[in-house]
């Protein structure tokens, strides 16, 4: 993910087994927040991207690693991709804020 000089994005795809649609939307200015929304009976893979680590990532405001509803992936371990860092959660039905303070 390269965003430039993009500053949000939206988007939806259907999710697996026709339960509907995933819901994405994301900005960035002081930080980065991904807003998603799965439908009921479907988990989504989440790839945040962040300036240090897994520390930094909140859903909701609160930190990451204390949600019971956010499975946090390669043990919060980040990858990089594109000269960027990013830390992956997959989640299942709901709503989600994710934040972190990566800027471009």
């Amino acid at each position: 993910m390269d965003t430039g000089s993009l500053r949000w994005a939206r988007g939806q795809r259907a999710a697996a087994g026709g339960g509907g649609s995933v819901l994405s939307s994301w900005s960035r200015g002081f930080g980065f927040y991904h807003n998603v929304t799965v439908p009921v009976g479907t988990k989504a893979l989440v790839m945040l991207p962040v300036a240090t680590g897994i520390a930094e990532v909140t859903e909701n405001g609160a930190d990451v690693t204390s949600r019971k509803d956010v499975a946090i992936l390669n043990g919060g371990t980040a990858t990089t991709v594109n000269k960027i860092r990013f830390i992956s959660v997959e989640v299942g039905s709901g709503k989600f804020i994710f934040g972190t303070s990566w800027a471009r």
